[in-house]
């Protein structure tokens, strides 16, 4: 009887281990890394834990499914949100904090924007840049709302960078340039936090948002002779800077990529903003532009001065024109064009023409909007140097009320 007790028990026990083990096989699998794969890859790849392990905290390359509840997330990690009006009611989440930090993109499940209105069409914004430089008042009432109003689902993708060392500008007067002081002490979950909740209160929806704490390094950059001559990025720091924002821009459209698959649902429309751009007035309507022939392969931007480039300000594109427009990294990275280029400008009309795409300009009232910054104690100017129009703003520029201050 003492044996059979003792197989019996030992019976049990391994029963009961063996139910942990799958129950463990089943979470490591919810938290399984889905790797973004090769930057511009149409579709993405797995990856195992192991090699996303070895990425950087500003890469996106990894998406965590399961480690939005982890207590033990580190706080150089990448950050998402959900604007949802009903957040995660798991157990594991601490009910006395309203933030929700995220390693990589949730599942849609839990982000919730891809459910609501299916009946809606859906439109994805991007939006890279710096923290401190954020100008996102103007972009909410103008844009987000705009678009919302116009019967499109708005889903946002953000990449800032948290601290602004090591990301300066060759403009003097943005040394002058302050974080607006309601957000310059928020931490990464705090900023990620502020954002989901203006999209929400706007009735978009905050997808990703990706805080890393400093520019991230780009290895491999090829000589490229005659591409962005004016700052090669090979031995210029703003050259490094514009790839940068690149990487991280075509990264999130990888992102929003592996959501499409997920959702079953394609973008109809896809725009990118910069942080410091202030919205004077409406964006035109989504809806006026999809009217158009041919809308799909079109990109609508601001003409440039000289006519040989295009504004890279704001850009907005056709669902087929986004691989062209949002893969310039890789498109550097893989040697650029044969025809010389010597701006960002220059590059994105390279890319434009190269694909065969519709470049279509489209007015200043159409997209009014510039670079912006604040000054000491919220002071909201315009930078003169990108401001393209005869008639002067509302809001004076930056470098007048730099001259007259001690």
């Amino acid at each position: 009887r003492p044996l059979m007790a003792r197989v019996a028990w030992c019976y049990g026990a391994g029963i009961a281990i063996l139910s942990t083990l799958l129950a463990l096989i089943r979470v490591f699998r919810e938290r399984e890394v889905m790797d973004i794969g090769l930057i511009g890859s149409p579709f993405p790849t797995r990856a195992t834990t192991a090699s996303a392990s070895t990425s950087t905290s500003a890469s996106i390359s990894a998406v965590h499914w399961a480690s939005a509840i982890s207590t033990s997330v580190s706080t150089s990690a990448i950050h998402r949100a959900s604007a949802i009006p009903s957040r995660p009611t798991s157990s594991s989440i601490s009910t006395s904090t309203r933030v929700w930090p995220i390693v990589g993109c949730p599942a849609l499940e839990l982000v919730g924007c891809f459910q609501a209105h299916p009946e809606r069409r859906n439109m994805a914004i991007y939006m890279v840049g710096v923290k401190p430089r954020l100008v996102l008042d103007s972009l909410i009432q103008k844009v987000v709302e705009r678009i919302v109003a116009d019967n499109f689902n708005v889903h946002v993708y953000v990449s800032l960078i948290f601290n602004s060392s090591g990301t300066g500008s060759w403009l003097a007067v943005r040394k002058h340039g302050v974080e607006r002081r309601d957000r310059a002490g928020l931490d990464q979950a705090g900023i990620q936090l502020h954002i989901a909740d203006a999209m929400r209160v706007a009735g978009g929806c905050l997808v990703c948002a990706d805080i890393p704490m400093r520019p991230t390094s780009v290895v491999g950059i090829p000589l490229n002779d005659g591409q962005l001559w004016k700052y090669p990025p090979n031995t210029s720091q703003t050259g490094r800077r514009v790839l940068d924002l690149w990487k991280r821009r075509e990264q999130l459209w990888n992102v929003s990529l592996t959501n499409e698959q997920a959702s079953k649902r394609q973008y109809s429309l896809g725009m990118w903003v910069r942080d410091g751009c202030y919205w004077l007035d409406n964006i035109v309507r989504p809806s006026k532009l999809l009217a158009a022939p041919k809308a799909e392969n079109t990109v609508w931007t601001r003409w440039w001065y000289d006519g040989t480039q295009c504004s890279d300000k704001t850009v907005v594109f056709g669902r087929a024109a986004a691989p062209s427009v949002l893969g310039l990294f890789s498109t550097f990275m893989s040697g650029g064009f044969k025809v010389s280029t010597r701006t960002t400008e220059h590059f994105l009309f390279q890319a434009i023409n190269h694909s065969g795409l519709i470049l279509n300009y489209i007015p200043f009232k159409n997209l009014p909007e510039s670079d912006a910054m604040y000054l000491t104690g919220d002071r909201l100017c315009m930078l003169r140097t990108y401001w393209r129009e005869k008639a002067k703003p509302r809001i004076p520029f930056c470098e007048d009320i730099v001259a007259k201050e001690p």
